[in-house]
């Protein structure tokens, strides 16, 4: 399966059957096959709210967190990694605005939709137990 032209990704995003985005490890339970970033990397994937998206993603509130840096695995830049954010349906690593941002990772049209709908402002989320999260399963 080959993304270069963007197609990929695309599609991936406008199926994506689960409430979580951006854990790597965990894909092969959703996709069937291995971990690429051309599985969700689209250079013309540039839609005019884009900062407001990225800001979204930065402000949801963080569930856990730890400041163990690790490197983006594309650009190498150290990143938080296992700071978790969560706006009441979808979780996502501290991780992503970055990959958003700076490598044209596309986002899930239902993440994007639901962003939208909250006019860019994460809703106030009470967090709930743990096992009651979007968590991906363990592979």
């Amino acid at each position: 399966m080959s993304g270069k032209d963007g197609r990929q990704a695309r599609e991936l995003a406008r199926i994506w059957p689960v409430a979580w985005v951006g854990f790597a490890d965990h894909e092969p339970a959703v996709t069937g096959h291995p971990y690429t970033d051309d599985d969700h990397v689209d250079p013309a994937w540039k839609p005019q709210d884009l900062a407001d998206i990225v800001k979204y993603l930065r402000q949801a509130p963080a569930l856990v967190g730890q400041t163990r840096p690790e490197p983006c695995r594309l650009c190498g830049e150290m990143l938080a990694s296992a700071t978790f954010h969560f706006d009441g349906e979808w979780l996502w690593p501290d991780s992503l605005p970055h990959l958003v941002e700076r490598h044209d990772f596309v986002l899930p049209d239902r993440l994007v939709a639901r962003i939208r709908a909250h006019a860019y402002r994460p809703p106030i989320t009470t967090f709930g137990p743990e096992a009651k999260l979007p968590w991906p399963a363990r592979c």
